[in-house]
């Protein structure tokens, strides 16, 4: 049996109303987290320090899981995350944070799995991705943007893996390429709309390509 230590600080209220303080540790045993020397798995608040003493992690544990509000803390004190869990699983809307603060994504959970519409964001605060997930899986429509606010891809995703048709643009929100992909792999023709001007205004001689599951294949077997 493996036990993980966890050193921590815990909290409780006294009948007086007063907070008691109580250094200590935490084992987790199977799964649940105990208090030393206790045949009964935890239930309380607890609050986790990086080295430096900031505050790393704040929550309770109801029967050894965590339950209810967790809040977690970059280095520097900023907010890294914070959401619900209901018997040890992520559940309903978490925030994540840059640690400058900027929103970096958030979306909802379902039974510890990512489900519904996430965004996902740059640390200038810009919108970088946005799609649905089902059961934990890409799903659904997604879009890539440039730190400019510019679209970068598009295209759908079908039990997390790409599938169909995907167009790329440049910063400048010009059209570059296009193709598409099955069960996550490039099949079919890929070409730009144009020429394929590189960053440096250089010429990309190698389109189009012919796929087939995922490997470059003769360009004439796409052209039959």
């Amino acid at each position: 049996m493996k036990y993980l230590l966890l050193t921590l600080l815990l909290f409780s209220l006294s009948g007086f109303g007063e907070s008691e303080v109580y250094e200590g540790e935490l084992l987790n045993r199977d799964g649940l987290v105990y208090k030393p020397r206790s045949l009964e798995p935890f239930t309380g608040k607890n609050v986790l320090l990086h080295r430096n003493s900031q505050l790393l992690r704040k929550g309770s544990y109801r029967d050894g899981k965590e339950n209810g509000l967790w809040e977690f803390y970059w280095n520097n004190g900023q907010l890294e995350s914070k959401g619900n869990y209901s018997d040890g699983n992520k559940e309903g809307l978490w925030v994540f944070y840059w640690n400058n603060d900027q929103l970096e994504s958030k979306g909802n959970y379902i039974d510890g799995n990512r489900d519904g519409l996430w965004e996902y964001y740059h640390k200038n605060g810009q919108v970088w991705t946005k799609g649905s997930y089902r059961d934990g899986k890409e799903d659904g429509l997604w879009e890539f943007y440039w730190n400019n606010g510019q679209l970068e891809n598009k295209g759908n995703y079908i039990d997390g893996n790409r599938d169909g048709l995907w167009e790329y643009y440049h910063e400048n929100g010009q059209p570059w390429a296009k193709g598409s992909y099955k069960d996550g792999k490039e099949d079919g023709l890929w070409e730009c709309y144009e020429e394929c001007y590189e960053k440096d205004g250089s010429v990309n001689e190698d389109y189009p390509k012919c796929y087939q599951n995922g490997k470059e294949v003769n360009l004439s077997l796409c052209k039959q």
